[in-house]
């Protein structure tokens, strides 16, 4: 049948509409591609690699770090448990010998409530002991007189600050110092101003003043009238060992006591008794007992026994005469 008009013009449109279907796909293929770039690179299969990691920011290789060899368990150190101190050269038998001997502290006959502590009522105690050591009088009489002054409570400074010329000088006749008792009190009474104006009635203070320094320590103590060398060397050998700046001390006079005994020098006797300054303190106050009494000869026996008997009657005989002061 022959087509119409109208037909004839449908069917060259629906050609017309093929073929820009058929031109166009390839277009839209063409558009297409480059979403499959921007696809993830895992749906591609190929991972790109990333730069590498700057220097600082790289892990350590652990593998290739190589533990050191643990030491042997003998070697090592328990970091919980502190360190032993080195074990001290065996004691030179006669040192030993003095300390068996010795008093637990300096001057253990003065009724001190701390002996072994710096209180300023200690510490002026043994001040007192230093000035009446200085004159020449007898050992026993200056500790005797010492043991007066306290039992009258002269060691605190109020004590003495309220005290007259002639109840010091009562006391001291009380204590057997008869010979130089109006000297002396003259002497406690500077004693009281100067320590009350300069030092507010502690000697713990003189110590601060000469920051610790021994010298500064013996230069002021000196300057309390009544006291010279002697009275200074007697203060430093018992309050070394409340004052430890002090130590190690032996005063002029022990130290040929220490020559006599064959004991060294002071290094050697500080380094026997482990560096401790009331040790110190202990062994010179033995030494000075053994001086006064004239027990040198008791000190090597002691010592020749500790070393079973070997080598008797070192040294020869000793002058044992004690010089009192």
């Amino acid at each position: 049948m022959p087509r119409t008009r109208a037909q004839q013009k449908a069917a060259e449109d629906d050609n017309d509409t093929a073929q820009q279907d058929t031109t166009s796909s390839p277009k839209e293929e063409a558009t297409e591609k480059p979403r499959e770039d921007t696809k993830p690179e895992a749906t591609t299969g190929e991972k790109r690699k990333s730069p590498p990691p700057a220097p600082s920011e790289r892990e350590p290789d652990t593998k290739k770090t190589k533990t050191p060899a643990s030491a042997p368990r003998s070697a090592q150190e328990d970091p919980s448990k502190p360190s032993e101190p080195p074990i001290p050269p065996p004691m030179d038998p006669k040192l030993s010998a003095l300390l068996s001997t010795a008093p637990p502290h300096p001057i253990p006959t003065l009724p001190l409530s701390s002996p072994t502590t710096s209180t300023a009522s200690s510490l002026l105690a043994h001040l007192y002991h230093a000035l009446l050591s200085s004159a020449r009088i007898s050992h026993g009489l200056a500790l005797k007189t010492t043991s007066t002054l306290l039992q009258h409570n002269y060691h605190h400074f109020p004590t003495l600050k309220s005290s007259t010329w002639e109840q010091r000088t009562q006391i001291l006749t009380e204590g057997g110092y008869t010979r130089y008792r109006e000297r002396t009190a003259t002497h406690l009474g500077d004693l009281c101003t100067l320590l009350g104006e300069k030092y507010d009635g502690d000697l713990n203070n003189l110590r601060k003043e000469a920051g610790d320094e021994p010298a500064g320590i013996r230069e002021r103590v000196k300057e309390f009238k009544g006291i010279g060398d002697v009275g200074v060397g007697v203060f430093c050998d018992t309050v070394q060992g409340m004052w430890g700046c002090l130590a190690p001390f032996v005063d002029a006079r022990n130290k040929a006591e220490v020559e006599r005994l064959g004991l060294g020098g002071v290094e050697e006797i500080w380094e026997g008794v482990g560096r401790d300054p009331a040790t110190m303190a202990r062994v010179v106050a033995e030494l000075t007992r053994v001086r006064l009494e004239g027990r040198e000869g008791e000190v090597r026996e002691l010592a020749e026994g500790e070393e079973g008997g070997e080598g008797g009657g070192k040294g020869g005989t000793v002058d044992g005469s004690g010089d009192g002061k």
